[in-house]
């Protein structure tokens, strides 16, 4: 899995992300209040365990995912705050959406494999 820290190094901006109606509230690079950070967290990874949950197939599912990544990514959390948020944390993402653990490594996969697109679309960028 590439590590999305060389791409999300240096956003002090939401405007980083291209994709049409991400604006990230916050940005951890330059808002240092522990409790601004905490409230985007909690609100972040429940939208997402919410949009996982929901999810009916694989398309859902991807775009679930890469919607957390280009958000936290966009807020300047490291790839190591989205790992463990998803998927090592306890309760993490896959556990707070119900997924089943035969499910999850299915999930996990799809999230290595989008976090790996992500990683060389903004290096060709």
């Amino acid at each position: 899995m590439f590590c999305l820290d060389d791409v999300c190094r240096g956003i002090n901006s939401p405007r980083i992300i291209s994709v049409p109606g991400v604006r990230v509230p916050f940005n951890a690079k330059t808002d240092y209040d522990p409790e601004r950070y905490a409230t985007f967290v909690d609100s972040l990874v429940s939208r997402t365990s919410s949009s996982l949950r929901n999810a009916t197939d694989d398309i859902a599912t991807r775009a679930a995912i890469r919607a957390f990544l280009e958000e936290g990514c966009a807020a300047g959390l490291t790839s190591e705050e989205l790992i463990d948020f998803f998927c090592v944390d306890t309760p993490s993402i896959i556990d707070r959406a119900g997924i089943t653990p035969a499910r999850a490594d299915e999930v996990v996969a799809l999230f290595d494999q989008i976090n790996d697109q992500l990683h060389r679309d903004r290096n060709e960028l």
